[in-house]
């Protein structure tokens, strides 16, 4: 796996761009970075990257509003790569799930996770292969 080198600055841009509303894809909302730079700072202590899997819009509840899963697994903590996934990333990592709630955003999930997927019947997130009840 090879990830890009760290682009916070370049998604400080996009955020400020991006507005409080619902996510489009591509555009990280603004009212989450507090957050993710508070996982940096208190997780890997240092400069993280970001690969292309990391933020994921879809709808995980069926409400048909775009929805966030973050997958830590598409993450690099510099120097210590493993931070987000203690066993490798073959094993159980950080994920975090947020639903469009109110003109913002709900965590519904955070926690460790080998696996997820949706379930596209119904628009259910599957972790480690239990549905989601947010």
């Amino acid at each position: 796996m090879t990830f890009p080198r760290p682009r916070l600055a370049h998604l400080a841009a996009a955020l400020i761009l991006a507005g409080t509303g619902a996510a489009i894809a591509g555009q990280f909302p603004q009212s989450l970075v507090p957050e993710l730079i508070g996982v940096e700072r208190e997780v890997c202590k240092s400069a993280v990257a970001y690969g292309k899997r990391f933020e994921n819009y879809l709808d995980i509840n069926g409400d048909k509003r775009v929805d966030i899963v973050l997958d830590y697994r598409d993450t690099n903590c510099y120097p210590n790569p493993d931070v987000f996934c203690p066993s490798g990333a073959s094993g159980a990592c950080l994920l975090k799930a947020y639903v469009a709630d109110k003109g913002g955003w709900r965590k519904v999930y955070e926690g460790r996770a080998k696996s997820w997927s949706i379930d596209p019947a119904r628009s259910v997130l599957i972790i480690d292969g239990k549905p989601l009840q947010p």
